[in-house]
């Protein structure tokens, strides 16, 4: 079931996500752009030294790794979920119906995991489809 789509578990059940078009025009609208979403997806914070990001002996900028930014989630994951849901059922697919609001406020998914996951969706959107 939902071979084609990266899926989370919530609350013991796997419900397909996408990331399209769609959820990165809101990722944009809310979070400025999508590498500052990507970063707190990630968990990243950038390393200051002296008012500037500190780069790194290879030219690349430091960054700390943290905790996914709880924000990130539960903005992205309800959007990732309903276009999920959306996609499967075009190709036939019969989704669980769920509450993603109830989910999502009473934190039924491990959050750790589920950033990694919405991080490979987000950065599916990117790769080409045509070399």
């Amino acid at each position: 079931m939902f071979e084609k789509f990266n899926t989370i578990e919530i609350d013991g059940k796997s419900f397909p996500i996408k990331c399209d078009i769609n959820v990165l025009a809101a990722v944009q609208e809310e979070f400025g752009n999508m590498n500052n979403f990507e970063m707190k997806l990630l968990g990243l914070t950038p390393v200051m030294e002296e008012g500037k990001i500190k780069l790194m002996d290879n030219g690349k900028p430091a960054f700390v790794k943290g905790e996914p930014s709880v924000k990130a989630v539960k903005f992205a994951l309800p959007l990732m979920l309903k276009e999920g849901k959306d996609a499967a059922k075009e190709q036939g697919e019969e989704v669980e119906e769920i509450s993603i609001k109830a989910a999502v406020k009473n934190v039924e998914f491990d959050i750790y995991s589920a950033a990694v996951i919405m991080h490979e969706e987000f950065s599916r959107c990117f790769h080409r489809k045509n070399e």
